[in-house]
Order: structure tokens, then sequence, then C-alpha cells
């Protein structure tokens, strides 16, 4: 049965209990005939299992038999395509051919009926650890949700940048930055940037955190700018929508208020859970020390270039920051972050020939920012 390839157009006029006979004979035995075929390296005969999984599926969803029935196959299809993926690295080179000493002779992708984008897809899948992906089996078959090869590989994608954060992290936590223009701080920025002179800041441009449970921090940031900066020196800050009206009352407490500017969403907009709202554009405060008016005209209105999240959840583009940094301070002033994240900020002010100062309190994201700085220096 495992080595006979279902053809669509040999059973398409067939009844519904044919369907199930077949899909059952596939079930009951599928994962047991998988592993003997992977111990065994015999990867066309998994390929024969998965054909076969592919044209069920297909003919259960078309003749509406049920979410049940689809993701039994769907899993068949998915622990097959995640074994001979696992397999698939000894054999080829994504992409191309090569002899492998675990095998005899030049194996190719297309001898094995897999295209290389299959190739790609199925060893990205492997590397998702065997307990996440029963699990997430199981938690979609509970929901009655459809098992597909997209949502693992997304899985396999985050499972992928998470690997590359900590092998990031973990040199960056070797690294000392040696710049006279770029100091970053490990800790609470009230404590590790006192010794700052007050007065002397020129611009604080910064991203706080969101959620209402960080509240206090906007209390703390506005006490600090108002010691720490210049007179008619500017407090910039990125805010959620949610808790802005609770994070200016605390900034109207220590500075002035100079405008709001608004930050255009480009590409993916995001849906605001308490509300519903699809929101395509964040707001950025804009505060000062005493009032000064600027010496030249600003749009309010910044068009984003795209989120930059591959470092931290939060993370912005640089390329807008560059846009606030020219607007609110000069060449060789000082600009500060105390919520300093994965360092964008102060990449940004040393490539616009500023001053950085910046603090970080968690130790993963300090060392984060000290790689990301240290390869743009």
């Amino acid at each position: 049965m495992q080595k006979e390839i279902i053809e669509h157009e040999d059973i398409k006029n067939k009844d519904v209990q044919l369907i199930l006979r077949k899909s059952n004979e596939l079930l009951s035995g599928a994962k047991r005939i998988i592993d003997k075929a992977y111990e065994n390296k015999d990867i066309g005969q998994m390929k024969d299992i998965h054909d076969q999984a592919v044209v069920l599926q297909d003919l259960t969803k078309r003749r509406d038999m049920g979410i049940d029935l689809e993701n039994e196959l769907a899993e068949i299809r998915l622990y097959d395509e995640r074994k001979i993926g696992e397999l698939l690295p000894d054999i080829i080179e994504y992409g191309g051919d090569r002899k492998s000493s675990s095998y005899d002779g030049n194996l190719k992708l297309k001898d094995m009926g897999i295209t290389g984008n299959q190739s790609s897809r199925w060893q990205s899948i492997s590397k998702i650890p065997e307990p996440t992906f029963n699990e997430e089996i199981n938690k979609l078959k509970n929901k009655k949700t459809e098992i597909t090869t997209n949502h693992f590989l997304k899985i396999a994608k985050e499972i992928d940048k998470e690997l590359e954060r900590t092998k990031n992290i973990e040199q960056g936590e070797k690294i000392e930055i040696d710049d006279n223009e770029i100091d970053l701080r490990y800790g609470d920025f009230v404590e590790v940037l006192d010794d700052i002179s007050d007065d002397s800041v020129d611009l604080i441009l910064t991203d706080p955190p969101y959620p209402v449970e960080y509240i206090d921090e906007w209390e703390k940031l506005g006490k600090f700018a108002k010691k720490k900066l210049k007179k008619n020196g500017f407090c910039i800050a990125y805010c959620g929508h949610k808790n802005l009206f609770e994070s200016m009352k605390r900034l109207n407490k220590y500075l002035d208020f100079y405008w709001i500017f608004a930050l255009v969403h480009s590409g993916n907009t995001q849906i605001i859970k308490f509300n519903y709202i699809e929101a395509g554009w964040k707001p950025i405060l804009v505060y000062q020390k005493g009032y000064k008016k600027i010496d030249k005209k600003v749009k309010d209105v910044i068009i984003g270039t795209g989120r930059e999240k591959k470092n931290h959840k939060w993370q912005q583009a640089i390329d807008e920051l560059n846009y606030l940094i020219d607007s609110f301070s000069k060449p060789g002033e000082i600009v500060c972050d105390p919520f300093a994240g994965s360092g964008t900020t102060l990449i940004a002010v040393k490539q616009n020939n500023r001053i950085a100062f910046g603090a970080e309190k968690d130790k993963n994201e300090y060392n984060l920012a000290k790689k990301r700085i240290s390869e743009n220096l």
C-alpha cells in the first residue's frame, strides 16, 4: 500500500467509502512505516507515503469530510516531511548534488521527486524539536484548526531567529565598546546615567515600554529629562496608543509639551487588542525643557520604512530615527537613550556625528546592543 501513489484521476469519481478506506489504511501504519524507512534512509518510500497523504487530504477537503480526518492526514504528511528534512542535509546540498559518505552514488533532488522548494521547507521543519512539534500538532487538532506546512515554517523561522539572537547575545557578552562617542551602560538609567552632568544633554530620543505596568518608567523619564536636558533641549519618545494620555500626564509634570508626530506604518498595520482598532500610525511625543521654537521647518508626519524587529520586539527603524536626530539636534551634540534596547538609537546617533549615551537594564538586550554597536563602529 505504502508504495502505491494514489492518483487524483483514479479515484476522483469513487465514493466516500473508498476515500475513508484508503485513509484508514494510510493512517493505521504510516508512522511505523515512516520510522522504518527513516532508519533505512529510504526517502523514496517516505516520499510515496507523503504523496498519498497529500492526495487524500485534498480529497477529504473537497468532499467536506471534516477537519478531524483532514488533520489526521496532515499530521502524517507533516511527520513525513519533518523526517525527510532530517535526512536531506546528508544527501544533498540545498539546490545541488554531492556524493555522501552515507549513501552510494550521486543523488539529486529530482531523482527523489523532491523540488528545491520542498527541500528547503522540509529541512526548516526538521529543525523544530520533536516535543515542540508534537505539542503544536496536538494543539491544532484540539482547536480543530487546519494543520499546514506554512504554520510550522513560521515556528521554524522563530526558532532560527531565537538561535541567532542567542548566539549574538553570547558574542556580545565578550565585547567591550571602546569609542569616545558611544557610551552604553548596563542598569536602570536613573542610576547608571546619573553622573552625566545636569543641564548638558541636547536631546533625549527613546522608546520606553508601552504597557501600563511600565507606566512609572514615564514618570522617571520626565524627572530625568528635566534634570539632564539643557535649557530648550528636547525629549522625544515613541508611545503606544492605549496609554498615550497617561504617558503624557507624567511628562507634563516636568516638561513642556511641544508637539505630537505621527509615524505612519509601512506595510503591515497592527490591531489594537483592547478596542479592535486597526492602527495605521504611532504617536511620537515631543517635549521640551522650557520653550523655544526650532529654527527650521519640520514635518510632523513620518512615513515608516518598515519594522525592524530582528533584535528587539520594540525595535524602531533607523531611517526614522535619523530624521528625528537631524531635526532636533546638531552634529557634535549629546543625544541620550535611557531605554537603549538593542542599540538602534545609539547607532543612529553615532552615524549622524553626535555623541551617544544610553542605558539598558535587561542583560540580554545590553549584550545584544554591544554586539550590534561593535559591528557598526
